[in-house]
């Protein structure tokens, strides 16, 4: 009786345990979130982000183009790849720590002032920080000194930014009533 006691015992925790690694959602890897930072918009294809990054979790048509979705560190929100044609035109990755989310430290190297735009967010003091020569692009909260997403772009003028369609929610106006 005791044996078969140990047998059910031994049976119910391999079969748990099994049951875990099989239902255990994938972590996305460093060298996966590192692949992901090595796509660079304009000059990266489609064929190489798929071969560096795997399949997306989905793809779906845009406009002049597609967006593939891939897993991001946080398990709600997608780090997203937008392609004209089949070239990478932005990149737009969460930051969540402990990655560097601070806003101050990153753009100390910039050189170049941000210019604001207003969407969607604005209201809760969050702006998208575009610094378009550098083809640089956060959405963030300045006060708290919080970057949420970070895009990127080949260098463009902010009048070319603002045509991407990926922008179509942000303005140079602020419309939200509230101070930056």
């Amino acid at each position: 009786m005791k044996k078969l006691l140990i047998v059910a015992v031994v049976f119910i925790f391999v079969l748990l345990a099994f049951v875990f690694f099989i239902t255990k959602e994938k972590q996305v890897s460093p060298e996966n979130i590192n692949s992901f930072y090595d796509i660079h918009p304009g000059k990266t294809t489609k064929e190489t982000v798929e071969k560096n990054l795997g399949e997306p979790i989905s793809t779906r048509p845009i406009e002049d183009g597609s967006i593939s979705n891939y897993k991001s560190e946080n398990a709600y929100w997608t780090n997203d790849v937008y392609y004209k044609k089949d070239m990478v035109r932005l990149t737009k990755t969460k930051t969540l720590p402990p990655q560097n989310t601070s806003l101050s430290k990153r753009v100390v190297t910039i050189g170049e002032q941000p210019t604001t735009l207003y969407g969607p967010e604005s209201h809760i003091g969050i702006y998208l920080y575009v610094y378009p020569k550098t083809g640089i692009a956060y959405l963030a909260n300045k006060k708290q000194d919080i970057i949420y997403e970070e895009w990127k772009f080949s260098g463009v003028d902010i009048s070319s930014f603002l045509q991407f369609p990926e922008v179509i929610d942000f303005s140079l106006k602020n419309t939200s009533g509230k101070p930056d």
